[in-house]
């Protein structure tokens, strides 16, 4: 492999970790609709929004920056972010595993998982799970088309249109039962783990296929010497 097909390839695995994530989800609760152990509640009685700012020019290290741009559409993990030394405005604080969900135009279907703490845009809404157990039910919740029609039809603006957490935090969450739950987080929590593994397998990827082409373009090295570097990398 070549980086960028490295990269590519680590890509692909991840969007089938992301099916699977979702389709074994949905599949137990239409199995616990079916059994009548649902549980119901309000998705405001399960999460937190983090509402802690920051300028970015007041920290005393650089630390991970997630702009809108940064956020893939639907793509249940976060896949890029930049430095704060790149962000200007004040920025919201999130942690690792909190759902960072774009209010501007929300039809971009912008939500994900990070894994790592750092700054984000005012423009995300930041969601922390009051209970690990729960991360899974509104994470899959939050990324339904269900949900993101509703954060749709509830947003303001003409151009520029925002959606209403006073709105979306009403939103009712149907719960599995909590044996089911905890055996589907087992799964749920180790493939969030291996994708953290590509995640950040990806970051130092493109970091040296930027930093060889810099150089090469630069002259240098050459591109046998290029080659060879990289060559070592996939040993």
């Amino acid at each position: 492999y070549n980086l960028d097909e490295k990269i590519s390839l680590n890509n692909k695995i991840m969007n089938v970790i992301q099916d699977f994530i979702i389709q074994t989800y949905w599949a137990l609760v239409s199995k616990n609709r079916a059994e009548g152990s649902i549980s119901k509640c309000k998705l405001s009685d399960l999460v937190t929004l983090q509402t802690e700012n920051i300028i970015p020019s007041n920290l005393n290290d650089v630390i991970p920056y997630v702009g809108l741009e940064h956020i893939s559409k639907k793509n249940l993990f976060l896949m890029e972010h930049g430095t704060s030394d790149q962000a200007n405005s004040t920025k919201t604080i999130f942690e690792k595993y909190d759902i960072l969900l774009c209010k501007i135009r929300p039809y971009l279907h912008k939500v994900c998982i990070p894994f790592l703490s750092g700054i984000t845009s005012t423009d995300s809404i930041v969601i922390r799970a009051n209970s690990k157990k729960n991360l899974s039910v509104i994470l899959n919740t939050i990324f339904s088309d269900i949900f993101i029609d509703l954060a749709v039809k509830s947003s303001s603006g003409s151009k520029m249109p925002r959606a209403d957490w006073n709105t979306l935090k009403d939103y009712e969450i149907e719960q599995p039962n909590s044996g089911d739950l905890e055996q589907y987080n087992q799964s749920f929590y180790r493939l969030l783990e291996l994708c953290e593994v590509y995640f950040k397998e990806n970051i130092e990827l493109k970091a040296l296929r930027d930093r060889s082409l810099s150089l090469l373009m630069n002259g240098q090295i050459s591109i046998k010497d290029a080659e060879e570097h990289l060559a070592k990398t996939f040993e």
